[in-house]
């Protein structure tokens, strides 16, 4: 009977012991699991995204003025009053067209006074030249009369000339973009009294910094010119002109002449400010990310398996906007969000 009792407790004391096991392996699960989950809490949120495919090119955006190719300047060639004035700003005027007359009555009499003088001369050479035919004048009498008569027909023709200066014209054809003198004023030699232009000829003369120049000059056959006025948002593509083969010591610059087309005159005008943006080197569908991922350093965080992994990308190509991403990590998630919190090989957990 003892025995009996002595064994039924023992079963009850191992029931126990295994019912209690039991209860302590449940409650340990539940802490690991509450500790896992907390843990997988404190991972950080990241977004992800994978490089997208488009054009991206480096570019300089330079400040210039809107410039006529060709501006002749109308200078009287003699003075005098100016008895006619004929154009005004803006009148179109073709090559020869008369700009302004000057009084030509001091000229008007100087040709009297030379032809005068030359005819005097042409006759004393004529006899003396009849007399050295017959041997009644010697060879130095001739020479001295025909060096006299063309020096008299030189004043002569000189006269003359002048005499047609007096009547200004245009070189070339073109716009009267500035008038310097009017009816009534006098006129001076060698001093502009209008300047024209051809306003199917315009040009940005760009000043470039001497570091630009082996890129510029490089993708000379590739440049991409646009031109904008920034106040009416007007824009017109250019195309390339010269540029200077050297750089100017004083500035640290050299010149690249973007040129308009003539459908441009009816945009632009001289003295117009205008901002021209160059492409100097364009890659066409090539796999990008944005600037706004990189860190200061410019380094970036790659997603794998579940971690964020450090790059410290080099690009090929880059701009203010976006940098280039190379083949090989074309299908790769980059994290765009949440990189700042992060350190390689931290779990992470994505963003919805």
């Amino acid at each position: 009977m003892r025995e009996h009792v002595g064994k039924k407790r023992v079963l009850k004391f191992v029931l126990l012991f295994a019912a209690a096991s039991i209860i302590i392996l449940f409650v340990l699960f539940l802490n690991g699991r509450k500790g896992r989950e907390s843990s997988q809490a404190l991972d950080p949120l990241v977004k992800i995204e994978k490089p997208q495919l488009m054009d991206i090119s480096r570019t300089l955006v330079l400040p210039a003025y809107v410039e006529a190719k060709e501006m002749i300047p109308v200078i009287p060639l003699v003075s005098g009053t100016i008895l006619e004035y004929r154009v005004e700003v803006g009148q179109q005027v073709a090559q020869d067209d008369v700009i302004a007359r000057i009084d030509s009555e001091p000229f008007d009499q100087q040709v009297l006074q030379a032809k005068a003088g030359y005819l005097a001369y042409e006759n004393s050479f004529g006899r003396i030249a009849n007399l050295y035919r017959t041997g009644n004048a010697t060879a130095q009498n001739y020479d001295q009369a025909k060096a006299a008569r063309d020096s008299a027909k030189a004043q002569y023709d000189l006269a003359l000339m002048q005499q047609g200066y007096a009547t200004v014209r245009a070189k070339a054809g073109g716009t009267v973009i500035t008038v310097m003198s009017a009816q009534g004023s006098t006129a001076a030699q060698g001093q502009p009294i209008a300047v024209i232009a051809d306003l199917n000829s315009l040009v940005v003369n760009l000043k470039v910094s001497e570091k630009y120049y082996p890129l510029i000059e490089q993708n000379k056959n590739t440049l991409s010119l646009t031109v904008v006025q920034p106040e009416s948002g007007l824009s017109y593509s250019a195309s390339l002109g010269p540029i200077d083969p050297y750089v100017n010591p004083e500035t640290k610059t050299f010149n690249i002449e973007c040129r308009l087309a003539s459908d441009g005159s009816v945009l632009f005008r001289p003295g117009m400010f205008v901002k021209v943006t160059v492409v100097y080197d364009e890659h066409k569908d090539v796999y990008v990310m944005p600037q706004n991922i990189r860190k200061t350093d410019g380094s970036v965080y790659l997603y794998q398996d579940g971690k964020a992994v450090f790059w410290d990308v080099k690009p090929e190509l880059e701009n203010d906007d976006y940098f280039m991403v190379d083949e090989a990590h074309s299908k790769t998630d980059f994290i765009v969000e949440g990189q700042n919190t992060v350190f390689d090989g931290q779990t992470v957990r994505l963003l919805p």
